[in-house]
């Protein structure tokens, strides 16, 4: 009986280690995905800062201004989008929102941040391409490639976008030219 006894009493402790383990193992991986959506959240924080600045080193810029930056297609593994919102009117001035929505966050849900940029900034964004933004006439644009080769290729007659074959190097060069160009 002794030893049926101690058997039992040895399944039921090994089976209450179990228990706490899976309990412990569960804890630390919740946490684990807490700490890696705070990271993720904090770098979109930064992205944004980044793109921010972008629009207000534009505005402080002499007329004529333009430059080329990338963004990323993700944000640590995550999908996002970016939105540039024109329809802001505060104290009769003319400001847009950069809005930043982080997808993917293991809560299900998804963050946004939001930026107030300068007066008068106008274009389209998107993650993953590049952009160039501009400064004419008192006015911010920011386009994507795909917006300059097709509504500027007038104006950018001479980056020769009839050579479909170009390394991402030489395209981002290019465009970059290209960039410097466009002013309206």
């Amino acid at each position: 009986m002794k030893k049926a006894q101690a058997a039992n009493e040895a399944a039921i402790v090994i089976g209450l280690m179990t228990m706490f383990l899976i309990i412990f193992i569960a804890v630390m991986a919740d946490q684990l995905l807490v700490a890696i959506d705070g990271r993720a959240t904090e770098v979109a924080g930064d992205l944004s800062l980044v793109i921010n600045s972008e629009f207000l080193l534009a505005n402080r810029a002499e007329e004529g201004y333009s430059r080329t930056f990338e963004i990323p297609p993700n944000i640590r593994g995550r999908p996002y989008t970016l939105v540039l919102d024109e329809e802001n009117r505060v104290d009769d001035k003319n400001l847009s929102q950069l809005v930043l929505t982080i997808e993917g966050l293991s809560s299900g849900n998804e963050q946004q941040i939001v930026k107030v940029l300068p007066e008068n900034v106008s274009g389209t964004i998107e993650t993953g391409t590049i952009h160039c933004i501009t400064k004419s006439e008192g006015k911010i644009r920011v386009y994507t490639k795909d917006n300059v080769t097709t509504n500027f290729a007038t104006q950018l007659a001479y980056l020769d976008l009839t050579n479909p074959i170009l390394t991402n190097s030489e395209f981002k060069k290019k465009f970059r030219e290209g960039c410097s160009k466009v002013h309206t």
